[in-house]
């Protein structure tokens, strides 16, 4: 739903699945319903769109409407977020503390950063260069809901800024903020660039900010770059200015539902992995890096159920152990593991467990998070539901086929003593 219609006509033009399209306004509850609100075929509820008070307003209409349904809704700030969070939102995304947190990371833990972005990045998409930004002084150029997030996060790492903002009143910048835009030499010179490691530029305008990078590099060509792209009509421009991080907040919103829709467990394991030391994390690296390609691993859910697992349930039923090590074997050849690592498993008792064993032994209603090439998980999803070859992988043992083949193999497996007994034996 938009109410611009050259959006909703756009989607004609995409080489994607069909997709439905509405033009109204979202806020008019007769919107909503006319798009199926209350239809048993809705799923959830996703408010995207930019303004934080229209966000607001459809999910408060889709709790009131439809209060099982899950909805996710977009906030850019934090007085929105608790507005929103107050009746029950289930899902909350703020692109400027999402970025803020992930690239504090990058100082502390660079190789959990890396792991972030393996497992969000946008499918198919190229493994993008790394590079550690340097300790030190680093200058803020914009105050407003990006810059404040960001500063927040930098100082919890201990990190120094220097903050560069034009409204320092309306914007309730700390004492000590220089005013100005940071696109002009003098207020840089104010704000030592000099002497600055990085410069991040993040106002809500984009010529701004691509002329704050170009000045700041010009006066300190060492510097670390960081760039915030509101539009995405920018792409090329930006791409051409050399930066070395680009924000863009539509993106990373965008990513984060596509993971908590597409991948529902990956919350889970991001959530335990930030507890954990980076010594952890390089030995996490080490091992998705032994199964990498030049993409990014792909991630995928898999919950042991009939539904989805059909052949595991049946070898459960039938009392045997299915472990992890059954799942990532390849089918094709058992002496083969699959090019991909479980990260991490819910289990049906609700408890959590990263990086799990493979001895691990599998029940009905376990979820499992996993991460590696995309033709493993094809393998791996044909084993879970072909009975024979999990039987093979399992135990090395070719289940036969057809009822007729499963009565003699029986007969064939019968103990000796049954099987030698007299014909006229009434028991046989």
């Amino acid at each position: 739903i938009d109410r611009n219609d050259s959006k909703i006509q756009s989607l004609r033009l995409e080489e994607l699945t069909h997709v439905p399209g509405l033009s109204a306004d979202v806020t008019d509850t007769s919107t909503l319903l006319a798009a199926g609100l209350q239809k048993p075929e809705c799923q959830g509820v996703i408010a995207m769109t930019g303004a934080d008070h229209i966000n607001m307003t459809i999910a408060i209409t889709s709790k009131l409407l439809v209060p099982e349904l899950p909805v996710i809704c977009r906030a850019e700030s934090h007085d929105s977020q608790a507005n929103i969070a107050s009746f029950g939102t289930d899902y909350i995304v703020n692109p400027y503390d999402s970025f803020a947190k992930r690239f504090a990371m990058m100082f502390q833990s660079p190789s959990m950063y890396l792991v972030y972005e393996w497992m969000t990045s946008i499918h198919e998409a190229p493994l993008s260069e790394f590079a550690v930004p340097p300790r030190g002084t680093w200058i803020l150029c914009g105050y407003g809901r990006f810059g404040r997030a960001v500063q927040k996060s930098l100082s919890f790492k201990g990190i120094q800024t220097v903050i560069i903002e034009a409204d320092t009143a309306g914007t309730g910048a700390p004492e000590g903020t220089i005013e100005g835009r940071g696109t002009e030499a003098i207020t840089l010179h104010e704000a030592g660039i000099e002497q600055a490691v990085g410069i991040i530029a993040g106002t809500d305008d984009d010529a701004n900010n691509l002329s704050i990078i170009m000045t700041a590099t010009e006066l300190n060509e060492n510097l670390f770059t960081v760039a915030r792209q509101n539009l995405s009509t920018n792409d090329t421009l930006f791409a051409a200015a050399g930066i070395n991080i680009t924000m863009q907040p539509g993106r990373i919103a965008g990513q984060r539902v596509v993971d908590l829709i597409t991948t529902p467990l990956l919350a889970g394991f991001l959530r335990m992995a930030r507890n954990q030391t980076e010594d952890w994390a390089n030995i996490l690296v080490s091992r998705v890096v032994g199964v990498l390609t030049d993409k990014p691993p792909e991630s995928w859910v898999m919950t042991i159920s009939q539904h989805e697992t059909p052949a595991v349930l049946e070898l459960l039923n039938r009392g045997s152990t299915i472990t992890l090590a059954n799942l990532l074997t390849d089918p094709r050849d058992i002496t083969v593991a699959l090019p991909c690592i479980a990260f991490y498993i819910k289990h049906a008792s609700h408890s959590e467990e990263l990086l799990p064993e493979d001895e691990l032994e599998l029940q009905d209603g376990d979820q499992l998070l996993f991460c590696g090439q995309a033709d493993a998980e094809t393998h791996m999803r044909w084993s879970a539901c072909n009975l024979h070859a999990l039987s093979y992988i399992n135990s090395g043992y070719d289940l036969p086929s057809g009822a007729l083949w499963r009565w003699l193999d029986k007969r064939r497996h019968r103990p000796v003593t049954e099987a030698s007994a007299s014909p006229d034996d009434p028991s046989n």
